[in-house]
């Protein structure tokens, strides 16, 4: 978490009023205001277009823009022409400031980037993406130049959309890529075939496709079989890029494996461990966080304590009395201890490390620096110095979301442990983890939402910074 602390520009600030998760490092504020419905979806999308047009960018929305910015039914894409990619860190620094906050860029394909803006709705984290191309290419082939597609754009209410023929060319390169096609995207190419008459479909689908392949297509497009079609014609883009466009293709293969090395590099995923005392509310943190924050990621994976690769469990067993078994003797359990490093080391090169490059969150429940706070659990009766040391060979979670709270008031939510003991495991946590960097105390003495409000706050932060570190070509530091 360095890196993250280096931004080079000022944030704005944030009020003490609307976080009170508590830091134990100094880090740059970020706003993170709850906002009421003004500041709901459609108001995200009215910003982003009146900037767009204000800051003179050359875009248009590629797909679903008749009902936009009032509703949105899923990710917008936008074709923005290259020349106008520097203005985009003024458009989106406007944005943060607005409080809209850019969490995440997945780098998916050469030219083209998936973003995720995260703002508050009350206590409700909203998370919409934001699909931005500067290059369009779909299987290594590059259908439409984006370039020209600005230059066939016309106006659509308060927006710029594609020309018809344009529409025709993305719908279908895009549902070629996907290899499927739902029944509202079937009816739209149906509908474009028609209006724009069947030669003119069948030239454009002769850059995707060879011979007379673009026929049938077309021709499928037209009876409401295209969705079968598509799944046996996903590799013909390859096949026409290799015949047609060879140097293209090389190009884009180089460009593609630039962009693989810097996604693993700087992965989109991120790992988050949840630990306190019995009672701090870890199973409803965990819960909510899967919830909020899942927007902002490909999928959501939990782990209990470790990944489990080794002596592998179903699931976490209900723990009665999780200090009834005496420890194990020292030698056994420093062989213990040592197994359980090895699981995390083969759980991370299996699982953990290809779901963070796959734009996953990762959460753990419990995490290997328990066995310092509270060894009886882990029956662990060796040195403590060996479990530090061990400490140090497992992978750093991006963040440590430490939950504490009033020992009384845990000791109410789960009598397993004594008020004693719960009041040692506070002060333990502390002393074990405030050194890092990347822990932060979230207090969950109050309502749950306004605890999972804190602790999604915090998360957001981190994921802000990390983008304005990793990306500052994408955001200007000027308020």
């Amino acid at each position: 978490m360095h890196r993250m602390q280096a931004a080079t520009f000022p944030l704005p600030r944030m009020t003490s009023a609307t976080h009170r998760a508590e830091s134990t490092r100094t880090m740059p504020a970020v706003a993170m205001k709850a906002y009421g419905s003004a500041k709901e979806m459609s108001s995200f999308f009215a910003n982003l277009f009146r900037l767009l047009d204000d800051f003179g960018v050359r875009y248009c929305v590629l797909h679903a823009w008749e009902k936009i910015p009032q509703e949105v039914v899923s990710d917008v894409d936008l074709a923005i022409h290259p020349a106008d990619r520097s203005k985009l860190a003024k458009i989106f620094g406007l944005l943060r400031d607005m409080g809209f906050m850019p969490i995440q860029c997945f780098n998916y394909s050469v030219g083209s980037f998936y973003f995720v803006f995260s703002w508050f709705d009350g206590c409700t984290l909203q998370s919409v993406p934001l699909d931005i191309i500067f290059q369009h290419w779909r299987s290594g082939l590059s259908v439409l130049r984006v370039e020209e597609l600005l230059a066939r754009r016309q106006r659509f209410k308060e927006l710029w959309i594609p020309s018809l023929e344009d529409q025709f060319a993305y719908l279908l390169a895009k549902r070629t890529w996907k290899g499927k096609a739902s029944e509202e995207q079937a009816a739209g190419l149906k509908d474009l075939v028609e209006r724009l008459g069947r030669p003119a479909a069948e030239k454009i689908a002769s850059q995707i496709f060879p011979g007379e392949w673009s026929k049938r297509i077309v021709a499928a497009c037209l009876d409401g079989s295209i969705a079968p079609q598509l799944r046996r014609v996903r590799k013909f883009p390859w096949l026409v890029s290799v015949v047609r466009h060879p140097v293209a293709l090389m190009r884009y293969t180089v460009g593609q494996s630039i962009r693989i090395a810097r996604r693993l590099r700087h992965p989109a995923g991120f790992v988050i461990a949840v630990v306190g005392p019995d009672g701090s509310g870890k199973d409803t943190m965990i819960t909510a966080l899967k919830s909020q924050l899942s927007g902002g990621f490909r999928r959501v994976k939990q782990y209990h304590w470790r990944p489990h690769f080794l002596f592998p469990k179903n699931s976490a067993p209900t723990v009665a009395n999780p200090h009834a078994s005496p420890p194990r003797t020292a030698i056994l359990s420093s062989v213990y201890l040592l197994g359980f490093v090895l699981d995390y080391w083969i759980g991370d090169v299996l699982s953990i490390l290809p779901a963070i490059f796959r734009s996953n969150l990762v959460i753990f429940d419990r995490y290997f620096y328990d066995v310092m706070v509270d060894p009886r659990r882990s029956r662990f009766g060796g040195p403590s110095w060996l479990a530090r040391w061990l400490a140090g060979l497992v992978r750093r979670p991006d963040l440590i979301l430490l939950l504490d709270a009033d020992e009384n008031l845990m000791y109410t939510r789960k009598k397993e442990l004594s008020v004693e003991e719960l009041r040692r495991q506070c002060q333990a946590y502390r002393d074990v983890l405030l050194e890092k960097l990347s822990t932060r105390v979230v207090r969950t003495d109050e309502d749950v939402k306004r605890s999972v409000q804190d602790a999604t706050s915090v998360v957001v932060e981190f994921l802000y910074l990390r983008f304005a570190t990793r990306h500052q070509q994408w955001i200007s530091g000027e308020n």
